[in-house]
């Protein structure tokens, strides 16, 4: 996959991928954190439509999906890692409990 994104998109172009430290990651185990937060509903009232009766978006049986909240665009350049995680965290504790 790192080689693909180094091919194919010029963020990765100039990386380098070392063997050696790819090695300490487990293959059972993925390397970054993930933020859960449970909600009552999943909907949020001013984005649907009227036409939209459904209780909640879901499933009724089988597996769960889960969905991958990022930023990409032309102007992620210009932002801090700090400033990404503040605007994340915000999102979590402040958008999230309008919604919750």
């Amino acid at each position: 996959m790192l080689e693909w994104l180094k091919l194919n998109h010029r963020d990765y172009a100039d990386i380098e991928i070392l063997e050696e430290n790819l090695k300490q990651y487990s293959e059972m185990e993925i390397p970054v954190s993930i933020e859960y937060h449970e909600c009552s509903h999943n909907k949020v009232s001013e984005g649907v439509s009227k036409h939209d009766l459904e209780a909640e978006h879901g499933i009724v049986e089988g597996e769960c999906s889960f969905s991958v909240h990022g930023l990409i665009g032309e102007s992620i350049d210009m932002i801090s890692s700090e400033v990404l995680k503040a605007a994340a965290l915000k999102h979590l504790n402040v958008g999230w409990s309008e919604t919750c």
